[in-house]
């Protein structure tokens, strides 16, 4: 179903350092995502699976704080994403599909700036 983004994706069990519970985002009245809920422990690798149109941007987009759910809530390693929207921002590295890198840095400098503190690092 295109734009449904339904369903319940858990992980396993312990103290995640993302979780979302009940996260909806509606586009002009058309639900994008109804009600996901996913908890990513320390050290583990998710990935987000399917179709064009199932909502994993928008997922993605209310992980890094750039959309705001209609209901729900995002918690990045311990900070609520709606209370303290920067200093779970500060705590997220996130990494483009493509991009491109600045040719005056090393691959060192270039490694240190995506990881940094980040405890978490989403991959788009």
């Amino acid at each position: 179903m295109r734009g449904a983004g339904k369903g319940r994706i858990i992980t396993a069990a312990g103290k995640p350092v993302l979780e979302i519970n009940g996260l909806k985002v509606n586009y002009n009245g058309t639900p994008a995502v109804d009600g996901v809920d996913i908890r990513i422990k320390p050290g583990e690798i998710f990935g987000l699976l399917g179709p064009n149109g199932a909502g994993k941007t928008t997922i993605l987009s209310a992980i890094e704080g750039l959309v705001k759910p209609d209901a729900g809530t995002v918690v990045v390693d311990g900070t609520a994403m709606r209370d303290h929207p920067q200093a779970a921002k500060q705590r997220l590295g996130v990494q483009l599909q493509t991009t491109s890198f600045q040719p005056e840095l090393t691959i060192s400098q270039i490694i240190r700036l995506f990881a940094g503190r980040s405890r978490i690092c989403l991959l788009r």
